[in-house]
């Protein structure tokens, strides 16, 4: 079984990778597809209290905010997947997660986070496809 890291954060781009992961599941439909959403802002103490301090549910109410769309479009094609949640830093989580699940490629799309960051810090997406031990499909 092929298995599709799709790392998403709700934005724009990452859209675009949902939907170049939809094409991959038509040409292979027994592929099995992780959605994964990291957020790299701790929860507000208001939150972890409402959720009597349950991390987890915390950051799956988080990635269901902000993934409303991604959701529909998989549910709308019928797609089965698996959300995977986790907080830190976005590339570090998401090619630990990629390492430990097997994965056979990473899907994410581009982020531009300005020319002087981009220096600085690199992108989400550059530090996976870098870090990464499996194929990463970055999409534009």
């Amino acid at each position: 079984m092929y298995k599709i890291l799709l790392a998403t954060d709700g934005s724009a781009h990452a859209r675009r990778a949902v939907e170049h992961t939809l094409k991959l599941t038509e040409k292979m439909p027994e592929a099995k597809v992780t959605l994964m959403h990291v957020s790299s802002a701790m929860p507000s103490r208001s939150k972890l209290l409402e959720a009597n301090f349950n991390v987890l549910s915390v950051l799956e109410d988080q990635a269901h905010d902000a993934l409303k769309e991604t959701e529909a479009l998989l549910q709308a094609k019928g797609l089965d997947y698996e959300l995977e949640v986790a907080w830190g830093d976005p590339a570090s989580e998401i090619t630990s997660h990629a390492k430990r699940g097997q994965f056979d490629v990473i899907v994410m799309g581009s982020r531009g986070l300005g020319r002087v960051s981009e220096v600085l810090m690199g992108s989400v997406s550059q530090r996976v496809l870098h870090e990464s031990k499996c194929p990463v499909m970055i999409v534009k």
